[in-house]
């Protein structure tokens, strides 16, 4: 939905004095910043119930001298206004989770009006329990604004590029799940999903989702020895692509080698269906490994095993410390558009601080965790990072492919300050399911059928004081169509200083710097912005 036959009335002039507007009050000691006891100086609790409803509203002003990402010449400058109401619904009690946060976001350019817009923005979790050890239901929903190509102009958010477009995800799933004493749980789950984006099939058509699991795994009797089976059937229905249909049984082992020690096994069969070129997707697969828990927040996973399309390997470190928390994985993945944004994806930035939280303080309740959480990530929403943003890019496309990923994260708290480090190397490879032709080629695979990503990140939060923060952020990735031998090399630095006004109220000022460099010489631009952003909680 676009706003171009409105009059805004926004222009230059006005934008550039919201910006000394938003500092003034950032710097400022607002006297309405806080909700006290009128007999005494000390700020309210929050409340205690077990829901919370919060209306939200975030004013940012944006100067940024390549408006559209633009190469050289072409580039343009402009004033973005952004306003952004919401509201944040949240529930930790004993039978349900609800956490739900949802924007308007109201788009205003000074110079080009008819790039105004607005997005919906979402990201909402539901978990429930009806009738105890028996009737559940999950379900999730998530309107965001999502890259088309890892190739194309990539901005810190949807205001400074033309290369998203808007994803909508949704997902239920009623299951059934029964704890037989001590010697077995049982579990039976529907999963319905749909996705559909604002692009017309070209890239990622929109799609319907059905999914049947069925688990039956061993309970605490069974001590040296533990057991499961499952059945999973994913069927995807695409208006514009082929539909697929992936499905599998299988059955594992676990044996106690000592007691910080396991032996893994598994074995089973894929029978999948979907478009390719070369042999029949199903086959027999069997996986070998070990589980090995030397302390009580350190946990070391791998194995090896083969399935139809390979060799297929799978590393997981987690380890945490009263300063750090490690994070470090490797997976082999059959990947769709469904998993790729229905489903959660490890190493966001959520998560990570979520694992240092937990680090720091293992006792902590859901509630406290789910406050400092909220403040910290502030943070990030306030310089325009979006927390649930995993490293690399999730581009859209019909076309299953295999990806291969290492990742890395690692976050240090010191005594006034935190950094954060994360890396990672992903192939994306569709070549090995033959999966792509003239014909079924969508998104970034009609161009390579093997796309290498790899970055590494760092960030550091300095405490200037109780309510002052100074952040600084590096990002440098490289992506590379590896069939046309296309590579593009992405540079941004993100600078802020940001103010705790008030336990309702937050304020950012920044600066980024965003490069992209290619030697097809294509969308290769520079990019310098500031900004001002204020957060208010009602």
């Amino acid at each position: 939905m676009t706003f171009s036959n409105l009059n805004v009335g926004f222009n230059a002039g006005i934008a550039l004095r919201i910006m000394p507007m938003i500092a003034a009050v950032i710097f400022s000691d607002p006297l309405f910043a806080q909700t006290s006891d009128p007999n005494t100086n000390s700020v309210a609790p929050p409340s205690k119930a077990s829901w919370r409803i919060e209306p939200t509203l975030a004013v940012r002003e944006t100067y940024t001298d390549n408006v559209s990402l633009a190469r050289g010449d072409a580039a343009k400058s402009d004033f973005i206004t952004e306003i952004s109401p919401g509201f944040t619904i949240k529930n930790q009690g004993g039978r349900s989770k609800v956490d739900l946060e949802y924007s308007l976001n109201n788009l205003f350019y000074a110079r080009d009006n008819d790039r105004n817009t607005l997005n919906h923005q979402l990201r909402a979790l539901g978990e429930f329990e009806f009738i105890e050890d028996l009737l559940y239901l999950d379900s999730r929903a998530n309107i965001s604004q999502q890259a088309v190509s890892a190739f194309g102009p990539i901005g810190s958010n949807s205001s400074t590029t033309n290369n998203n477009q808007t994803l909508r995800t949704y997902s239920v799933s009623p299951y059934l799940r029964k704890h037989f004493g001590r010697t077995a749980t049982a579990e039976a789950r529907y999963i319905f999903s749909q996705q559909s984006s604002n692009g017309g099939g070209a890239s990622l058509s929109d799609n319907t989702g059905n999914g049947v699991l069925l688990k039956l795994d061993s309970g605490p009797a069974f001590y040296d020895w533990g057991w499961g089976a499952a059945y999973n059937r994913d069927q995807i229905n695409y208006e514009k692509a082929p539909d697929t249909t992936f499905e599998s049984i299988s059955g594992n082992l676990r044996y106690r080698l000592n007691p910080r020690l396991f032996a893994t096994a598994s074995l089973g069969y894929d029978r999948n269906d979907y478009f390719t070129t070369g042999k029949v997707p199903e086959g027999n697969f069997w996986t070998l490994g070990a589980d090995w828990r030397p302390l009580k927040r350190t946990v070391l996973t791998a194995s090896a095993g083969r399935r139809y399309f390979g060799t297929t390997y799978a590393f997981g470190f987690q380890h945490a410390t009263r300063r750090t928390a490690w994070d470090i994985s490797y997976q082999q993945n059959l990947t769709t558009s469904q998993s790729q944004f229905n489903r959660p994806t490890g190493g966001t930035i959520r998560q990570v601080e979520e694992l240092n939280l937990r680090a720091n303080d293992p006792t902590i309740s859901d509630a406290a965790l789910q406050s400092k959480l909220n403040e910290r990530l502030q943070t990030y929403i306030s310089a325009g990072i979006n927390p649930d943003s995993a490293a690399g890019i999730n581009f859209q496309t019909n076309t299953a492919f295999v990806e291969k990923k290492w990742q890395g994260l690692l976050t240090v708290n010191l005594p006034k300050s935190q950094l954060s480090f994360r890396a990672f190397n992903s192939v994306k490879d569709a070549s090995t399911l033959n999966t792509v032709n003239f014909l079924t080629a969508s998104g970034d695979f009609a161009l390579s059928q093997i796309i290498k990503e790899a970055g590494i990140s760092a960030s550091w939060a300095y405490h200037l004081s109780a309510r002052d923060d100074a952040n600084l952020g590096l990002d440098l990735s490289r992506f590379r169509l590896v069939d046309i031998g296309r590579t593009d090399n992405l540079t941004a630095l993100n600078l802020g200083i940001s103010r705790k006004l008030s336990h309702t109220a937050h304020g950012t000022l920044g600066y980024r710097f965003s490069r992209r460099e290619s030697n097809f010489d294509v969308n290769s631009y520079d990019e310098n912005a500031f900004f001002g952003t204020l957060n208010l909680t009602f």
